[in-house]
């Protein structure tokens, strides 16, 4: 209980990478979680398996549903339950296995054919330069040592760049991940999915997981070139730290479970005391991050504030240019791809991918009458001279140091 205890309270303040970004990530690994949990259950005993295996589906499903990345990570439990060695006693395991694998299959095919019907593509990868990218690989984030400790808390501490201490965790990471997979291949070797207790079961799918997760995202980002998240800023799978979230707090988890079985045992019970030190070290910062926050409540502007007000601002340019100029069909561009994306997410507006060309007005077509909105930063004005020349903009306003201006594209006859 006081192990327990302890973790609440380390998972209450560890400030997780899927929270840095508004994303749908928590919501998703909370079902992945919960999968793991009646998966033990169905393991622990017989009573009610049948509801049982009904929640795993809905959990599995749902973690799928919400995010695609754990498609194919819901099929390892599957798996696990159908190769583990059971008791003769204990036949619904295996079927829990084969019914749940079945039905996974149906219930996520069935989403993937209606994402292609209704959106006209099943998945949503932006970049289309297919190739094989073995240099994206060294920008692989280091979970496994990140689990604990955060890189850039590290770097913090240490008054070093983040560029200096990513490298040593990196090369950490490849040896721990390097060790855990010879053993993990060792201990299935010889003893097999055995389901002698349950916190061995929980260490079995935490690795299958795990290893799954790294070879998924290693094979995307060797296959598919690097997608520009900005321009200038350039990004692949196996860098992004929120895609590692699950395996992030199974790693947690597993840390905890191992207490009773590696106390006695003076090698890794050393191991278990740094890396619970460098999770307390990481406790602290989000204690320190938290009280920080809760000292200046009111006084500081958050970025979801900042994101409100700029949408707001934009949406009301985009309607007082709707009402001066009686046209309906607006278009957003700007000189900053992530902005330009927040105005289309609260405005309901198309968006033009190709800012720089508002420099040449007259090459632009539509067919029909079109507010073209325009927003620049002030860093940026200089490459869009001609835009800033041509007499047919208006200037809309300013937020910040972001130009709103606006022009009107007639299609040709």
């Amino acid at each position: 209980m006081f192990i327990i205890n302890i973790y609440t309270l380390v998972a209450g303040f560890f400030i997780y990478p899927f929270y840095f970004k508004a994303s749908s990530d928590a919501y998703a690994i909370t079902f992945f979680v919960l999968a793991v949990y009646v998966t033990l259950l169905l393991l622990r005993d017989g009573s009610r398996w049948k509801y049982k295996i009904i929640l795993l589906i809905a959990c599995l499903f749902c973690a799928g549903m919400i995010k695609y990345l754990f498609i194919p990570l819901a099929f390892v439990i599957p798996y696990f339950l159908f190769s583990v060695k059971t008791l003769p006693d204990k036949p619904y395991i295996k079927k829990a296995g084969i019914v749940s694998f079945l039905l996974l299959l149906l219930l996520f095919g069935g989403f993937i054919a209606y994402q292609k019907i209704s959106a006209g593509t099943a998945g949503y990868i932006a970049s289309d330069t297919r190739g094989l990218f073995a240099s994206n690989l060294k920008q692989s984030y280091p979970y496994f040592p990140a689990s604990f400790i955060n890189p850039d808390t590290l770097a913090s501490i240490l008054n070093l760049s983040n560029n200096v201490i990513i490298a040593p965790f990196q090369h950490l990471h490849f040896v721990c991940l390097v060790i855990a997979f010879c053993y993990f291949i060792y201990y299935i070797f010889w003893k097999g999915f055995n389901n002698r207790n349950l916190t061995t079961a929980f260490f079995l799918v935490t690795a299958l997981i795990a290893f799954m997760l790294t070879i998924l995202l290693a094979g995307l980002s060797l296959s598919i070139g690097k997608e520009e998240e900005m321009p200038g800023v350039f990004w692949t799978y196996v860098q992004e730290p929120r895609y590692y979230g699950l395996i992030i707090i199974l790693l947690q988890l597993a840390l905890a479970a191992s207490y009773k079985v590696i106390r006695t045992k003076k090698i890794f019970y050393s191991l278990f005391l740094v890396a619970s030190m460098a999770l307390l070290i990481e406790t602290g910062r989000g204690l320190y991050f938290s009280f920080n926050r809760l000292s200046k409540m009111g006084k500081e502007e958050y970025s979801w504030q900042y994101e409100k007000r700029f949408q707001e601002f934009a949406h009301s340019v985009i309607q007082q240019s709707k009402g001066e100029s009686k046209l309906d069909h607006v278009v957003v561009t700007s000189s900053h791809y992530y902005w330009m994306h927040r105005v289309g997410l609260k405005s309901h507006v198309p968006l033009l991918y190709e800012p720089g060309s508002v420099n040449e007005l007259q090459l632009l077509e539509t067919q029909k009458p079109t507010i073209l909105i325009v927003i620049l930063h002030e860093d940026q004005l200089q490459d869009y001279k001609p835009f800033l020349s041509n007499p047919l903009k208006k200037t809309k306003g300013t937020f910040d140091k972001f130009h709103f201006f606006s022009t009107h594209i007639m299609p040709y006859h």
